[in-house]
């Protein structure tokens, strides 16, 4: 084995040996403009809130106060019953979706059970021509694809069948 450094005697390490430790010139300098910053961040803080406090000021000055001070306070308006309320609520359009009606009896307009507005479009389809409806004025409209007319049942049917008496 060998050793890992190489003897010096005690003359040679106080030759070579660091009087101070510490640069305290050095220290100071630093300390002293680290507190000069911190003064100067908290400075530039204390001024921009005075300033954020005096817009806040401008502000509540220029919007209208939102609570009226004359109306009784009333009290929380709470249902009584909100488990009937919506029993209610449900058992009500229901009746409207279930009846006839008018919706503006001068212009002809009325609403009928939803099953037999289902059991008509199922039977006749949807409109191809003309104003579809409040949302597609003109078939093609919002990126639809445009409705072609239907094909009469006596044209499809005598496209379907030709004719017996034809000859091949």
């Amino acid at each position: 084995m060998q050793p890992q450094g190489v003897f010096k005697s005690p003359a040679d390490l106080e030759t070579f040996h660091e009087t101070t430790d510490l640069d305290l010139k050095g220290v100071v300098v630093f300390t002293i403009a680290l507190i000069l910053m911190c003064v100067a961040a908290f400075v530039g803080l204390k001024i921009m809130m005075d300033q954020f406090a005096v817009e806040e000021k401008a502000e509540k000055a220029r919007t209208p106060s939102r609570l009226i001070v004359d109306a009784p306070i009333a009290g929380p308006r709470l249902q009584a019953d909100p488990g009937r309320e919506r029993i209610e609520i449900t058992e009500r359009d229901l009746g409207r979706l279930n009846s006839y009606g008018w919706i503006d009896a001068k212009a002809g307009s009325a609403h009928i059970p939803i099953d037999r507005a289902i059991a008509i479009l199922a039977k006749s389809g949807l409109p191809r021509r003309g104003k579809v409806d409040m949302f597609h004025p003109r078939p093609g409209s919002s990126k639809t694809a445009a409705a072609e007319p239907e094909a009469k049942p006596a044209d499809a049917k005598a496209k379907a069948e030709p004719d017996a008496g034809a000859k091949p």
